[in-house]
């Protein structure tokens, strides 16, 4: 390598730790955080795309966090009756980004807020799409119903908009025909039962074609067959909606986290391994001990989220065991009646804790034994503690708003 190409090389690594927090999840955080229209409508060419609108077409839709509370440092999720946990009303925000040069969104760009003020204005704005005219309303209805969901997860938000008898280009939704199968059939086996329970409980028998439409019930809240599930649970009829889009997202994270626990354990042990210490470590004596304290302060949130997030899972899973063995209904009743807050909670902890194992995975892809550099530890350490924070990130892109009055 020559000395030029050395220094490219330094500089490069430079750009990429100086790039914020936020804008690394927006242009790498997952597709659970980061909904890249502008790679995805590039791919399908003459293809039919997500809106009708060209402009938002060129956009990344992202998901931030927005809590009180900080998640990462609560002992454990609380979500009984008066809890912070059980009060919280959509703390995942959304935000279009709009890159300042879309060959290089490295460069950064602004954003359009979706709860902001004045936004149905921005809309206009910066995208041309004018709340006043009918053709506009199925790009509104589609970003309405992007802001409802806790995550941009491809099988949930497609979903939702399917709920709404919104279909769209499958070439957005990076999910395969096997997976969506796996998902479905991780949800629906636990449904027997409960269709039996609930088909007693409303006075009639069940048959196969009872059972099929409560399951299709599961999809699509607003069938009849969901309402027999609500009574059956001596649920309120309004929360029909919020419980089956929770015990969807509930259930959906269950299997995500399932197939992410090695991934998870994996990044636990390096953490408590000697290779997560500098392979520079010698050349920064002094800085060591703060150096030391960070790595002490992101594996302890890193942690006890894991363990919290595992511990809803297994409520979950004591509460349908005991309504199965014991034929009692109600812890599985309670657990029902907080699905749509643990969802939102959920939406969170799981992204961001699959999101630090993709930074710990990049940082550390091609060093011997996993080991990096202090530079480099101390970039991971940063990005990992913003990841991890639920409150409102104080790096967003700058909002996109100031000709705007």
């Amino acid at each position: 390598m020559s000395m030029q190409q050395f220094n490219q090389s330094r500089e490069s690594d430079a750009r990429k730790r100086s790039k914020s927090p936020i804008l690394d999840q927006v242009l790498r955080g997952g597709s659970s955080v980061s909904f890249n229209l502008l790679q995805k409508t590039s791919e399908i060419g003459e293809g039919e795309k997500f809106f009708r609108r060209r402009t938002l077409n060129e956009t990344i839709i992202f998901k931030y966090p927005n809590f009180d509370i900080e998640i990462a440092e609560l002992q454990t999720f609380d979500f009984g009756a008066g809890s912070k946990l059980a009060q919280i009303s959509k703390p995942i925000e959304t935000a279009i980004f709009i890159p300042v040069d879309t060959n290089r969104l490295e460069d950064g760009g602004n954003a359009v807020y979706m709860r902001q003020h004045k936004f149905q204005d921005l809309l206009y704005h910066y995208f041309g799409v004018d709340l006043s005219q009918k053709e506009e309303e199925d790009d509104v209805r589609k970003l309405r119903i992007i802001d409802a969901c806790p995550t941009l997860d491809p099988f949930l938000l497609r979903a939702a908009l399917k709920k709404e008898d919104i279909s769209v280009n499958e070439h957005y939704f990076a999910i395969s025909k096997a997976e969506e199968r796996e998902v479905k059939k991780r949800i629906e086996q636990k449904i027997s039962p409960i269709i039996e329970f609930a088909f007693k409980r409303a006075g009639g028998k069940q048959s196969d074609t009872r059972a099929e439409k409560f399951v299709d019930a599961i999809w699509d809240p607003t069938m009849s067959e969901a309402s027999v599930f609500i009574s059956a649970f001596g649920l309120k009829e309004g929360q029909i909606d919020g419980v089956m889009n929770g015990w969807k997202g509930v259930s959906y994270y269950q299997y995500l986290f399932s197939r992410n626990a090695r991934d998870l354990k994996m990044i636990l042990d390096w953490f408590r391994s000697p290779y997560s210490r500098p392979a520079d470590a010698s050349a920064y004596k002094l800085y060591m001990e703060g150096l030391e304290m960070h790595k002490k302060r992101v594996f302890t949130q890193l942690e006890r989220l894991i363990r919290n997030v595992a511990e809803v899972f297994a409520d979950y899973d004591a509460a349908y065991t005991r309504f199965l063995e014991e034929s009692d209904p109600k812890p599985l009743r309670d657990f029902y009646s907080t699905a749509e807050s643990r969802y939102w909670v959920l939406g969170f902890t799981c992204s961001a804790l699959f999101h630090a194992v993709n930074l710990v995975k990049r940082a550390t892809r091609g060093h011997p034994h996993n080991r990096v550099s202090f530079e480099e530890m101390s970039d991971l350490y940063a990005r990992m503690q913003a990841t991890l924070s639920s409150r409102k990130p104080n790096d967003l892109p700058r909002s996109a708003s100031p000709t705007v009055t």
